[in-house]
């Protein structure tokens, strides 16, 4: 119970993603066009990302996750859609990106997809079709399945997240109002929809939970419905929580843009730095 996760290839991918981050944001940073100092603040973000995917795959989370509780495999599932991607992108300066915006098609591609329809039924669907009983129970039954399952959501969930939080002005971040109309759109596929069917089962759904060991005294069908609360309620909060937080950005910058510009000084142009 107590156990850390020591599979090597997920050791060995998070090692590696922090270790070629550190190195464009310390020894390549002046090659790839970044600034002359590092940028802290976006480096501090992206270790948070590190550390949120560390608990979520490597700690004692995760073998609760595939052995236990759904509703602690909603729990990680929802770390891995919700908090670390923000953190992602957040934390990744649009200069270090840029250079892949070079390969042939990428760019094209990346419009493409990152565009909110597309990039909000890409993340929509896969979630959902994710937790059909039968493609649940058939990637619960495999390691590597279940593994894929994982870099496929966090895959999709940073396209997801791409509209609001784009740190590259090439494939750039919608309007605010229109992002606040995003994020509400999310909470109906994954919570209403997905979640609320799995708490208003009157039988367990999953194969591995519906015979887990009940740990805590959860009877199966408790666990499956406080999972799908979590998801119904807990997701769909989150995305409302991030909605406000649009809101008030944009409510920031149309208060700057309208508050009179000091005597003398000049005024700077709107937008974000990437």
């Amino acid at each position: 119970m107590t156990a850390w996760n020591a599979d090597p290839s997920i050791v060995l991918g998070i090692v590696g993603l922090a270790t070629v981050y550190l190195l464009a944001a310390s020894r390549w940073r002046r090659r790839l066009g970044g600034p002359a100092e590092p940028d802290r603040p976006r480096l501090l973000l992206f270790l948070a990302g590190m550390l949120v995917l560390v608990f979520a795959l490597l700690s004692p989370l995760d073998r609760i996750a595939d052995d236990e509780l759904f509703s602690v495999h909603t729990v990680q599932h929802l770390l891995l859609t919700l908090v670390l991607p923000p953190l992602l992108l957040a934390g990744t300066p649009g200069w270090m990106l840029r250079p892949l915006l070079r390969w042939p098609g990428v760019l094209a591609a990346a419009r493409a997809i990152t565009r909110p329809v597309p990039a909000y039924l890409l993340f929509n669907v896969v979630f959902a079709l994710s937790h059909v009983p039968v493609v649940f129970n058939l990637f619960q039954s495999s390691e590597t399945l279940h593994a894929f399952e994982h870099l496929v959501y966090i895959g999709t969930a940073v396209i997801m997240w791409w509209p609001v939080l784009s740190p590259l002005p090439e494939v750039p971040r919608i309007p605010y109002p229109a992002q606040m109309l995003y994020l509400f759109l999310q909470t109906i596929v994954g919570g209403v929809a997905v979640g609320s069917l799995i708490t208003l089962s009157g039988r367990p759904l999953y194969d591995k939970y519906a015979h887990a060991a009940g740990l805590w005294g959860l009877t199966p069908l408790f666990d499956q419905q406080a999972g799908g609360l979590i998801m119904w309620v807990g997701g769909g909060m989150y995305y409302l929580g991030a909605l406000a937080v649009v809101f008030f950005r944009w409510a920031a910058q149309d208060a700057a843009a309208t508050r009179p510009a000091a005597p003398g000084s000049a005024q700077r142009p709107a937008g974000s730095r990437h």
